[in-house]
């Protein structure tokens, strides 16, 4: 709607300032005061696409795809709960896998979707890494299923399952006692291949099938080792620019040649003074 709206500003605008060219007008004065308001109108649709676009960050959609830029979709922080209002963050490959934004920089996991051209991924404050879209579903198909609390549970119960045999096995594994006891999520853990439960596989939204060694990979992938190698890389970098690079606009330190100056002025006046006086 606003698009449209700026648009129709623009376009009258446009029009406005350049219609005498097209139906010519015998008052000079009608032809200024029609210049002046669609300068106005164009001027206003600019002003208020400008500042939705750097309101919204949605200014970021409309350039165009690079391989080496990726768009973030940015959740904050908001004293210690998650800020609800995401954000739009554009970000650059720079190299060991690492996506550096505007004071930001996660670590590339290799996960997002792609909109309208632009690779996108979803990233968090707290989380030196991109997070994959399958990564919530499957634990929350996993928690649903295994009724597992947290990831301690998860990965016990994940070794736990594959030293098993057969199915019967299942009944020897501590945390599945209370999901055993239900008839409905029994059978759906009996009718599960074999090789599949020991995996712990789930079918995504997009019939894509995932297992708990993705999320062991993707685990090792957020690491930020080499997060960690850039940073002390930038850190030298910045040590060593401060040391050596000098300003020559900005390195006269005036408070230390402000008095020797102040003699020089000084001994100039008398020497002005007394040669005069010889002159005389």
């Amino acid at each position: 709607m606003i698009m449209g709206l700026c648009l129709v500003l623009i376009s009258l605008g446009m029009l406005m300032c350049t219609f005498d060219l097209f139906v010519p007008i015998p008052y000079p004065l009608i032809v200024l005061s029609m210049k002046l308001m669609g300068l106005g109108f164009g001027f206003i649709g600019i002003l208020i696409l400008a500042g939705r676009s750097n309101q919204t960050g949605a200014g970021v959609w409309l350039d165009i795809p690079s391989q080496n830029s990726t768009i973030c979709i940015h959740s904050g922080i908001t004293g210690k709960r998650l800020d609800p209002n995401a954000k739009f963050i554009k970000t650059r490959d720079i190299g060991l896998g690492i996506l550096k934004g505007k004071k930001k920089v996660f670590k590339d996991t290799g996960s997002g979707f792609r909109v309208a051209g632009h690779d996108v991924r979803r990233t968090h404050e707290k989380i030196s890494a991109d997070i994959p879209e399958w990564l919530g579903q499957y634990l929350y198909q996993l928690k649903n299923k295994y009724n597992v609390k947290n990831d301690e549970e998860l990965f016990e119960l994940y070794k736990a399952l594959q030293t098993i045999q057969t199915h019967k096995d299942m009944e020897h594994i501590k945390i599945l006692e209370p999901i055993l006891k239900d008839d409905r999520k029994r059978m759906q853990l009996y009718t599960m291949d074999l090789d599949d439960l020991k995996k712990m596989q789930e079918y995504m939204y997009d019939g894509e099938s995932i297992h708990m060694e993705d999320v062991e990979n993707f685990i090792k992938l957020a690491k930020p080792n080499e997060l960690d190698t850039w940073i002390t890389q930038e850190i030298n970098k910045n040590t060593l620019e401060k040391r050596n690079y000098r300003d020559p606009g900005t390195q006269i330190d005036w408070n230390k040649w402000l008095p020797a100056l102040g003699f020089f002025m000084i001994i100039g006046v008398l020497a002005t003074v007394i040669l005069i006086s010889y002159l005389d």
